[in-house]
């Protein structure tokens, strides 16, 4: 007799899946295209910050010694920025310094224009200013390394690229940085009894919807792009149509032929193909029987053929799995919250994803109300709804008033906490 599939909860499901969804491939973009990309690197100083003593002014480079009872000094020439490298003469000179210029060898101060009066090649400083200042070394002088030292890590892996670090990237010469490559994802639907939605179906049959939901949900949220295939119900086409999909994507979503029925081929075909299942059930209702498998960086999610099973699996655990590919996908990878404006029971030791209505207060808080429905094939109640509570299996009554976590179908159907 066939064993049982143990179901795990679904703190393990989601833990499982994060594991092996970081796997993540990586590609070389240029400066021009990695704009909000995720990086799959450190980026390191290529070289001490600033690289060179820096004139932080415009004014003159001098010698502190050269001002004791001296408030004039000779202008010996102008060190630009850009210009290799000069030395101020010996003796009370100075020479003329630009912004951003290094430091003339020999000097270790910069006295600004306005601190001073050029006259006849000659510049008299304030006297007020040599009080001042005099006495401390490099004023108005940014120093070497001060910014950092080579080879310090001025940005993270896993950080997005914004404008300030694009120009970090810049500034150490890294115009090709490695940035995570997004899944490639494909959906796969499975069922003698589907028909595609442009035809007519026979009375045994109904239209093909949710691989074209699912597809919408992944662009919604991500903006990536997906192809979607369907297969017989039969282990060798299932083994072929499979292997064949995954030449091309890295990411599969298979809806239906995942449970316990006779022509619920999924699970052997992935064994089939050298897939490793991690875990086939889930303490959860609806989506109990979703299956997760890998092969090397090759991820196969199989979720229920039921429309509310398939949407609610696919947000619970995908969507979240993509966050960590994607920029500003914090709402992606954690639920919001809402106010229950009704009680619910649930009496089975399992995790609960009821659909809901959601909608503001009167102080603009999310409450959320349950969408009755006829069970996980239920349409026109996933029609209706606008995401899906998450209740602890522990506990099996949820009052009025009480607020628990939220998972909204699109970006702005209560993201807020």
């Amino acid at each position: 007799m066939k064993s049982k599939n143990k179901l795990i909860s679904v703190e393990s499901a989601g833990g499982l899946i994060l594991a092996r969804s970081l796997r993540t491939a990586r590609q070389r973009a240029s400066l021009t295209d990695c704009l909000g990309r995720i990086l799959a690197q450190d980026v390191s100083a290529d070289r001490d910050y600033p690289p060179y003593d820096r004139a932080a002014m415009d004014g003159i480079a001098v010698r502190r010694a050269d001002l004791a009872g001296n408030s004039a000094l000779h202008i010996a020439g102008i060190q630009a920025a850009g210009q290799n490298r000069q030395k101020l003469p010996a003796g009370p000179k100075a020479l003329e310094v630009m912004t951003g210029a290094i430091l003339p060898a020999g000097s270790d101060t910069v006295i600004p224009y306005e601190e001073l009066e050029l006259q006849d090649q000659r510049a008299v400083v304030h006297q007020k200013w040599i009080d001042l200042y005099s006495g401390q070394p490099y004023v108005n002088v940014h120093r070497q390394a001060s910014d950092c030292r080579k080879g310090d890590r001025l940005i993270r892996q896993g950080q997005r690229i914004g404008a300030v670090q694009l120009s970090t990237l810049a500034t150490v010469g890294l115009v090709r940085p490695w940035i995570v490559q997004p899944p490639e994802f494909a959906f796969l639907s499975t069922g003698d009894e589907l028909v595609d939605p442009a035809e007519k179906p026979r009375q045994h049959q109904v239209r093909i919807s949710n691989v074209y939901a699912l597809r919408a949900l992944l662009k919604e949220w991500s903006g990536l792009p997906a192809t979607i295939h369907h297969a017989a119900d039969a282990l060798q086409p299932s083994i072929d149509q499979i292997q064949s999909i995954l030449a091309a994507c890295s990411w599969l979503i298979i809806c239906g032929a995942v449970s316990k029925g006779k022509y619920d081929f999924i699970p052997a075909a992935l064994k089939a193909l050298g897939f490793k299942t991690h875990f086939h059930g889930i303490q959860q209702r609806p989506g109990k029987p979703m299956l997760f498998a890998s092969r090397g960086k090759k991820l196969v999610f199989a979720l229920p053929g039921n429309p509310v099973s398939a949407m609610v699996c696919f947000r619970r655990y995908v969507l979240p799995a993509l966050a960590s590919h994607l920029p500003d996908s914090t709402p992606l990878s954690r639920p919001g919250a809402v106010q229950l404006t009704q009680p619910i029971r649930f009496p089975k030791q399992m995790q609960y994803f009821p659909l809901v209505t959601v909608q503001p207060d009167a102080k603009n808080r999310l409450t959320a109300a349950p969408v009755a429905a006829s069970g996980s094939g239920d349409l026109i109640a996933l029609g209706q709804s606008h995401g899906f509570l998450e209740l602890p299996a522990h506990r099996d009554q949820f009052r009025a008033g009480s607020r628990q976590a939220y998972w909204p179908w699109v970006p702005d159907q209560g993201s807020r906490q």
